[in-house]
Formats: structure tokens, sequence, C-alpha cells
């Protein structure tokens, strides 16, 4: 189960768990750890999303 990621559209970490929750509220107050995510999101997820999306879904 996981009890905490990195939810790209709100663009901050969220929990699911109280303990989740906990590291979440850390994470999203350090602000070094949100920068490196979020250009993670833009640097690498958004660049490579048109290359994997057609090979981990089927067409419609």
């Amino acid at each position: 189960m996981r009890y905490v990621w990195f939810n790209s559209t709100v663009g901050e970490f969220q929990g699911a768990t109280p303990y989740g929750i906990h590291n979440a509220e850390r994470f999203n107050n350090d602000t070094a750890t949100l920068e490196i995510m979020r250009a993670v999101l833009n640097d690498i997820c958004k660049q490579n999303v048109r290359n994997f999306y057609p090979t981990t879904n089927e067409p419609t």
C-alpha cells in the first residue's frame, strides 16, 4: 500500500495514511524536495510521456 506520493496535478506530496500525511506535510515544507520533484516532472516525465504512452495503454 502506498502511503505517500507526489501528485503532479496538485504539485505537491499527498498521504493516504496518518504516517503518509505526516511525511507529505514534511516533504511539502521542504522547498528543495518540491523543486526537485517538479523539475523531474517537467524535465523527464512530461518529455517522455509521448514515448511510453502508446506502449503502456491499449488503443481505443
